[in-house]
């Protein structure tokens, strides 16, 4: 949850950034750079369960990367955990896609009318 929250801010203030410094189009870009950071992190997690999932092979849980490490945390590991996170991590990744294609329809609507 907090990964979701956070990812929020960070796109926000990307977005109030460009803003500022008269950046066009800066709802897309911002949310466009809210959508990789979004696909770094799924990435993150997937090499995690990658890493977890053959547990003859580990000897426990580890969590391979610091990415991945500072969205799990360090409390509560289980196979369960890592699979929840991963799953939230795509549905917000998924999210942001649509926040874009909308973000984008808006700003080039904008643009024709003026």
């Amino acid at each position: 949850m907090l990964y979701i929250i956070g990812g929020g801010l960070f796109i926000a203030v990307a977005v109030l950034a460009f803003k500022r410094a008269g950046v066009a189009l800066a709802w897309s870009k911002g949310v466009l750079i809210g959508g990789a950071l979004c696909l770094i992190a799924n990435i993150a997690l997937a090499a995690n369960m990658a890493s977890n999932a053959d547990p003859i092979r580990n000897d426990g849980l580890t969590v391979p990367n610091p990415i991945a490490y500072s969205i799990i945390g360090e409390d509560g590991w289980s196979l369960d955990r890592f699979e929840l996170l991963f799953d939230q991590s795509i549905v917000a990744t998924l999210a942001v896609v649509v926040l874009f294609v909308v973000v984008t329809a808006a700003e080039a609507k904008a643009r024709r009318k003026g």
